[in-house]
């Protein structure tokens, strides 16, 4: 499998990690890579402002960490983040506004570091690219999913009201990839901020 052609970050790196946009000789335990665009629910909305999420996380990220010998990755070993080797992969890019052409490179570059046994972190610019981030994890039968979002539609009854057609087909198609795929465990953190 050929690697993966990334580009480079408009900002800065994610939580100041080595930029590594070659990965054919990657040496690293984890690599994050941003995975931005993502199918919109309108045409007119593509592509969205969520598809800047992975550059604005890495310009936020050196507020989160202030010191990588301060986060315990595991409190028994007494691992840090320090401890690992990680860089930054840079983003997936969209080819001609090609959105199904990024969803299978995205997949490509999942399966690429799994195939390594090198931990793949997706930034995504919406959830839309769970479904390609999945179909990257086929070559493993045991996974957690840890899915950070603003918010979640987990219900189908929920999923019918508003959306479109290609919006239901991707988020049916996530649910089934995780129930009938994958043995996993889910973890899903989100907030949904409202006008007071």
């Amino acid at each position: 499998m050929k690697p993966p052609i990334t580009k480079l970050p408009t900002s800065k790196s994610f939580l100041n990690l080595p930029i590594l946009l070659d990965w054919s000789n990657l040496k690293h335990q984890a690599v994050v890579f941003g995975a931005p665009f993502g199918k919109p629910y309108s045409t007119v909305e593509f592509p969205n402002n969520q598809s800047t999420a992975p550059d604005k996380l890495r310009d936020a990220s050196s507020r989160i960490l202030v010191d990588p010998h301060s986060v315990d990755l595991d409190l028994l070993s007494g691992s840090t983040l320090a401890s690992i080797s990680v860089a930054d992969g840079g983003n997936v890019p969209l080819k001609e506004n090609k959105v199904d052409q990024h969803y299978s490179d995205i997949e490509s570059a999942v399966r690429y570091l799994v195939e390594r046994s090198i931990f793949p972190v997706s930034v995504g610019g919406d959830d839309g690219i769970t479904n390609p981030v999945l179909r990257g994890l086929d070559v493993l039968n045991d996974v957690t999913i840890i899915q950070i979002d603003a918010h979640m539609i987990g219900r189908m009854s929920a999923l019918a009201k508003g959306m479109d057609t290609q919006a239901l087909c991707e988020e049916r198609l996530k649910w089934r990839i995780f129930l009938e795929y994958i043995k996993l465990a889910y973890v899903l953190m989100g907030v949904r901020l409202s006008k007071i």
